[in-house]
């Protein structure tokens, strides 16, 4: 006879290690229970309770005892060949798990790591732009400030040259109109000399 509590803990351990009930039906399965047995034990189902007027449905044990030999029971090895299997098998989803979870780990560290090599090189190519205008900026500057200078020192000369002609001519100005208040007031006296 099928010792149901064995069955019982077994799932609930699986279900304790994150096992979904898909896998752990799998198992169940691949150790000789039918469908009808494996959703039995995983939805806990026994005998309806009295006046619900539901039929009861077969307990597992029965069906059990009606797949086993002849004599229905099942001898405490039949117990640890199920106990066995089921360990391995939780083994092995926990690896698959493991593994999964390992190559999900390993896609992330890549990703990042491409995402920083790109953004490193995004950055470096910035760089190198920058660098590039900065130069032609310099020198773009330095030939326009030089222009600039020349540009600046040959108008400062021309004013020079315009404010000494400007110096000149008002000089030679200032002189001629001295000549000619000095030549009015001489005729002016003699105007007043031949009058008097």
């Amino acid at each position: 006879m099928v010792n149901e509590e064995v069955v019982r803990n077994t799932i609930q351990k699986m279900r304790e290690a994150g096992l979904s009930e898909q896998v752990i039906s799998s198992t169940l399965t691949d150790l000789g229970l039918s469908f009808s047995q494996t959703q039995a034990f995983l939805s806990g189902a026994g005998t309806f309770p009295p006046g619900t007027g539901k039929p009861s449905p077969p307990s597992p044990s029965s069906s059990f005892r009606s797949e086993m030999n002849d004599d229905n029971a099942m001898t405490d090895l039949d117990h640890e060949v199920i106990a066995s299997r089921t360990s391995e098998k939780v083994v092995q989803r926990l690896d698959e798990r493991s593994m999964l979870n390992h190559e999900e780990q390993s896609l992330k560290d890549n990703i990042t790591h491409l995402a920083l090599e790109q953004h490193g090189q995004q950055l470096r190519d910035t760089h190198q732009a920058v660098v590039e205008l900065h130069d032609k900026m310099d020198a773009t500057n330095l030939d326009t400030l030089s222009n600039r200078v020349s540009t600046l020192n040959v108008r400062a000369d021309q004013i020079q040259k315009d404010v000494s002609d400007a110096k000149a001519l008002m000089e030679a100005l200032q002189t001629l109109m001295q000549k000619i208040l000095e030549t009015n007031q001489q005729i002016l006296f003699e105007i007043k000399t031949k009058k008097g």
